[in-house]
């Protein structure tokens, strides 16, 4: 087997999975208000710009 094609099999198990993971869990009761969930999102924006900035 190629590698490509091994990966290729694998992300899509994994994401049979996990769509079936979500759709047999329960939704979430309750959501963090912003003030909560700021520093968390400044975080995420962050380490997405880092993540695109190339590296020499």
């Amino acid at each position: 087997m190629r590698p490509v094609t091994a990966i290729t099999l694998l992300w899509l198990i994994w994401v049979v999975t996990w769509a079936a993971a979500a759709l047999w869990s329960d939704p979430a009761q309750k959501r963090a208000g912003f003030r909560a969930e700021a520093r968390y999102r400044g975080l995420w924006v962050a380490g997405a710009v880092l993540l695109f900035i190339p590296a020499y």
